[in-house]
């Protein structure tokens, strides 16, 4: 197993998601 491989650990699937979660997102910009 390689050291660091990404595909084979789950949680960075997650991250990743996440984060393209958060990019896409809309801004909120209300101050309500």
């Amino acid at each position: 197993m390689p050291k660091y491989s990404p595909e084979l650990n789950d949680i960075e699937h997650d991250f990743s998601a996440l984060k393209s979660a958060r990019m896409y997102s809309p801004i909120n910009t209300s101050i309500d």
